[in-house]
């Protein structure tokens, strides 16, 4: 998965007191778009010695690169803004988590400029990354939304979906955000019965995954149908819900969401009810 960057590593301690240096690396982001260059499906990021924006704040570190995230609006002439979906399957492996890592900060810094108790702009938290109402001393830390993304399966089939007026056009699992007050297996049941109308048991966790694009914290299960009959799905969510066998389950590669992990995983070893 997107994640799975061994053997780097990353470090999202944050760190208020470090200063960019010219070789550090940029995120600067717009509109769900990157500012990358990409060459031969490889990513590279501008240096902070390539901008002259003094406001950036740092992000994260792999191994011994720093990322530092700019909020403002640049312009770089070896570099154009990438939409994030057509980022998800460049190299190395790392950057491509990098992008995904840093656009999740990046909405959240844009999206907290103001205080949401008492209106009066925030300031970044001299200790954490947080950012602090000086007026009310409000606090409000990174969002993470959990989710869930649901393999329902019947014996050598699983139930596969596709969107409804998305980007993406390819084989999806049944999901949905957790609800307040409901636990994450209680949201999986729920959902199944929203967008499919199955009744499913013996939910089973299988992986999670950070998708920074937007801002979830993704969680993987496994539930047994107790009906294979199929009759109609949500219309205004999903095109299509189907029965398919893991014979018929199209091979992926690339490996880089949680979803795509799940397919695959059942194509390979099949139900974990059995």
């Amino acid at each position: 998965m997107i994640q799975d960057i061994y053997p780097h590593t990353l470090q999202n301690e944050f760190i208020p007191s470090l200063t960019a240096q010219g070789d550090d690396l940029v995120l600067n982001y717009a509109l769900k778009s990157a500012l990358v260059k990409v060459e031969d499906g490889r990513v590279t990021f501008p240096k902070v010695s390539q901008i002259s924006a003094p406001n950036l704040t740092y992000a994260f570190s792999i191994d011994q690169e720093r990322f530092f995230l700019s909020l403002d609006t640049l312009k770089l002439e070896e570099f154009a803004l990438q939409p994030l979906a057509n980022l998800r399957s460049v190299k190395p492996d790392p950057y491509r988590f990098a992008i995904m890592s840093g656009y999740h900060l990046y909405t959240w810094y844009t999206r907290n400029k103001f205080c949401g108790r008492c209106s009066h702009p925030m300031l970044h938290h001299p200790k954490l990354r947080a950012m602090e109402c000086p007026e009310c001393k409000n606090i409000s830390f990174p969002r993470i939304d959990p989710a869930v993304i649901v393999g329902v399966v019947d014996r050598d089939r699983i139930l596969v979906t596709k969107y409804a007026g998305r980007d993406y056009k390819g084989l999806a699992l049944i999901a949905g955000f957790c609800e307040f007050a409901e636990t994450v297996e209680e949201t999986v049941k729920r959902e199944v019965k929203e967008e499919v109308g199955l009744k499913v048991s013996q939910v089973k966790y299988f992986a999670s995954q950070p998708w920074g694009k937007d801002s979830n914290l993704l969680l993987g299960f496994f539930a047994q149908a107790e009906s294979n009959q199929l009759t109609d799905f949500d219309h205004q969510e999903l095109s299509s819900a189907q029965w398919i066998t893991r014979e018929d389950l199209p091979q992926d590669k690339e490996h880089a969401s949680l979803t795509a992990h799940m397919i695959e995983h059942f194509r390979l070893y099949g139900s974990p009810f059995t």
